[in-house]
């Protein structure tokens, strides 16, 4: 069962929240040839993300940590493996990926 947060699915829930985390459009997903170019359309998406909403351009620190996070977690799965299309897994859990990725940057300064 999904967690809700506010009448919402929780962030970090499965790929595609990461996706739509980090403002990655899943019809350029679904345009990409395999997985290395799906993984180029995710980490440019990611890095413009994180330029609008980093705290010393003026962005939400919140939202930034949650961007970084659903990062890693895509990366994780890119780097193992773990997905042969991104678009394909979507509905995929990430749930306990995202807290341990979410552990990993409490404390840390953005």
């Amino acid at each position: 069962m999904a967690r809700k947060t506010r009448g919402k699915t929780a962030q970090g829930e499965s790929i595609k929240t990461c996706l739509a985390s980090i403002n990655m459009d899943l019809g350029v997903l679904n345009a990409c040839a395999n997985l290395q170019d799906e993984w180029s359309a995710i980490k440019k998406a990611y890095f413009k993300a994180i330029l609008v909403q980093h705290p010393d351009k003026g962005g939400d620190a919140a939202i930034f940590r949650d961007i970084q996070t659903s990062f890693e977690v895509l990366r994780d799965l890119f780097d193992k493996s773990k997905v042969t299309s991104f678009a394909a897994s979507g509905e995929q859990s990430t749930a306990s990926a995202y807290e341990q990725a979410q552990d990993n940057f409490k404390g840390m300064e953005t």
